[in-house]
């Protein structure tokens, strides 16, 4: 049997980590893709954008 940690408040503090982590990767792809649609909606008000249809896509 492996024990990875001595008692449960080391069992905790490393659960706790570990959502933490979670949380703050969540936060960063979540800026990423607010960034991302901005710059798309900023390049929609300039004209920065070509229409094509499915067709011309294939």
């Amino acid at each position: 049997m492996l024990v990875r940690y001595q008692n449960a408040s080391e069992a905790l503090r490393a659960g706790r980590r570990m959502a933490e982590e979670a949380e703050s990767s969540y936060v960063t792809k979540m800026n990423e893709l607010r960034a991302a649609i901005d710059a798309g909606q900023e390049d929609l008000k300039t004209g920065r954008t070509k229409a094509f249809s499915g067709d011309k896509f294939a």
